[in-house]
């Protein structure tokens, strides 16, 4: 009777595709252990903001923000390796999700040890608070790291162009003598 192991159902890269391995078992034998070559992912995680006073630290008040795209990026070719969009996910369970806490969060995850860039995607009329002015992590990863609170911080700017749109100088200076 054989038995058919995988595909495995964690996470992959699309350089690292699931395997799967035929083992063949008689009447009589079993398994302990089976070396299919699967590799520990490392996970990488933390939360984007709304850094609201620009100090680049989450403080009480501040909500994380769904929808922004967070890269990993090969640090020798600059290619992009993988990349997600923060979401909201109720962690505790009660139903609800606190803006604070469960808004914003973001997983990413590789099988390939090496030096990588973590970035979120920057959008116009946004400015990064954290981890610095540039919204970049030099992540350097060995199989199995666990890479907790990689968190990105950002504050709205105010649009200028949109602003300088709205009055004409004429319209400004009209009913002034």
């Amino acid at each position: 009777e054989a038995y058919r192991i995988g595909p495995v159902s964690f996470p992959v890269t699309p350089t690292d595709q699931p395997r799967t391995t035929a083992v063949v078992l008689g009447p009589d034998s079993s398994l302990a252990i089976a070396d299919i070559g699967l590799r520990e992912a490392t996970e990488i995680s933390g939360q984007h903001f709304e850094d609201l006073n620009a100090n680049g630290q989450r403080d009480p008040g501040e909500s994380g923000l769904d929808g922004w795209s967070v890269e990993l990026i090969d640090a020798d070719t600059g290619e992009r390796v993988t990349s997600t969009t923060t979401e909201s996910i109720d962690l505790n369970g009660d139903g609800a999700i606190d803006p604070e806490t469960e808004a914003g969060l973001y997983t990413l995850y590789t099988r390939i040890p090496g030096d990588y860039l973590l970035r979120a995607v920057p959008r116009e009329s946004w400015m990064w608070t954290s981890p610095d002015s540039s919204g970049t992590y030099d992540v350097p990863t060995e199989l199995g790291d666990l890479l907790t609170g990689l968190d990105f911080g950002t504050v709205a700017t105010p649009d200028y162009r949109a602003s300088a749109a709205t009055f004409s100088p004429l319209e400004i200076y009209a009913g002034e003598t």
